[in-house]
């Protein structure tokens, strides 16, 4: 998006209810109530919608302090559609999800004002805002599943990392499962001898059901990269189908000539994202490993996940959300807020308030805050339902200010020791750098 747009911070849009007497209207004429529209950006704005014939011109919005622009329009219960007209051009407002096909290509917003008919208050009490209802975010799909830095085998000092996503098809269906092995490679050292031949690399996939299907690499038999003078980044890229439709572990097994690499993935995330949730099943709780990995070696090493990574879109004032969801050893949620480079904006603690709970649960507990960079603000979670038996699904609702988003995740990331197999055992890699156990462990 455009830093033009991005300064043209999204609309928040509620509900009035007036108050007092009907002035001496008849009973028989239409209740109206006052649909407040407020818009944040610097620049003038006027309000064009189906109740005012979509007149560029005849709704001005006032400016209310700072960026505030506002408007009060008095309206009839029904639907309405509407945009904001901003230097000539329209804008929909992006923070409300209620919307419709505008004929161009685009959509226009709708607001739905409920029925009037209601006792009316007569002691003069000034309206209240109606706070509005959470926004689904159905299409809130994982986007990444990230693992730690691991050593590269003969290569002191060099490490190598893995990262799983949906991969898409031309029209933005996730069609496979990817997995990448990333490492970066300085210009003035040599490539580590046991990536030379990534030909002779074995991939495959353990699902859950006992199945093991082989990567198919992408771009043949070498690495890509990208880069500068100073070095590239190079990568690798092999696709697995979908599994079925059910809360299944499963297994990465990267094997080289003296060292095999397993990597964990959660239950719930080798299926395909665009089908419906599975029934819950309840006769299966912890995860497990592979039949495969019955007799580990000593050249075995079990990699664990660190973070799941949903990316939940733009929300209001033009900010983007991002939420880490981890289960190493106690469910934890990091919240990212992110702000344009253009908005004159340092990020408080509590302001915007934001917090997290699970549907049904209260509050998580807010274990940290931080700023990563001039950008982003961090917020660190505690959270989770307990160590409760058999896989489902939950709901996850973060809130921003008086906006609150949901989207639904697997148990793996919600119950305690659900999120890792075997946990104790002496195989797996101990990921020193991993900052949800360091302020999970500092809070206990």
């Amino acid at each position: 998006m455009s830093s033009v747009l991005r300064l043209a911070m999204a609309a928040l849009v509620w509900i009035a209810f007036l108050t007092g007497c009907d002035h001496g209207k008849s009973d028989k004429s239409p209740r109206t109530q006052t649909v407040r529209f407020t818009r944040h950006g610097p620049k003038a704005v006027f309000l064009a919608g189906q109740f005012n014939d979509w007149s560029t011109k005849a709704t001005p919005m006032r400016r209310d302090g700072g960026d505030r622009w506002v408007v009060d329009v008095p309206l009839s219960a029904g639907k309405y559609e509407y945009k904001f007209v901003v230097d000539g051009q329209w804008e929909q407002d992006i923070s409300n999800p209620d919307k419709a096909p505008d004929g161009f290509d685009g959509f226009n917003s709708v607001i739905s004002v409920p029925s009037a008919d209601r006792p009316s208050k007569s002691n003069g009490e000034q309206s209240k805002e109606i706070a509005p209802p959470p926004s689904i975010r159905p299409e809130a799909r994982w986007s990444s599943i990230q693992y730690p830095d691991i050593d590269i085998p003969g290569a002191p000092g060099r490490t190598i990392t893995g990262r799983l996503s949906p991969g898409k098809d031309g029209d933005g269906r996730p069609d496979e499962l990817l997995f990448r092995l990333i490492f970066y490679q300085p210009a003035d050292k040599e490539m580590p001898q046991v990536l030379v031949h990534p030909e002779t690399f074995v991939v495959r996939l353990h699902r859950g059901d006992g199945s093991v299907v082989e990567g198919k690499s992408v771009f043949g038999e070498d690495w890509t990269g990208f880069g500068n003078q100073n070095g590239l980044t190079r990568g690798r890229i092999y696709t697995f189908p979908w599994g079925r439709n059910a809360f299944d572990e499963a297994w990465i097994e990267w094997r080289l000539p003296n060292q095999t690499f397993w990597f964990e993935v959660p239950y719930g995330f080798s299926r395909d994202p665009a089908q419906p949730w599975p029934s819950p099943d309840p006769a299966r709780s912890e995860p497990h490993v592979a039949s495969a990995m019955n007799n580990l070696g000593a050249r075995d090493l079990l990699i664990p996940w660190r973070l799941v990574e949903y990316d939940l879109g733009e929300i209001q004032n033009q900010w983007r959300l991002t939420a880490n969801m981890a289960n190493s050893f106690q469910p934890a949620v990091e919240t990212v807020l992110y702000h344009a480079p253009d908005e004159w904006r340092q990020w408080q603690p509590e302001e915007p308030r934001v917090s997290v709970q699970m549907k049904g649960h209260g509050e998580s507990f807010r274990l940290a805050f931080r700023r990563q960079g001039m950008l982003d603000r961090v917020d660190t979670f505690r959270t989770g339902v307990g160590a409760e038996k058999g896989r489902d699904t939950g709901v996850e609702i973060i809130h921003v200010d008086d906006r609150s988003y949901e989207f639904t995740i697997p148990s793996s990331l919600s119950k305690y020791d659900h999120g890792r197999a075997d946990r104790d055992n002496a195989h797996r890699f101990r990921d020193a750098n991993n900052l949800f156990e360091q302020l999970l462990r500092a809070a206990d």
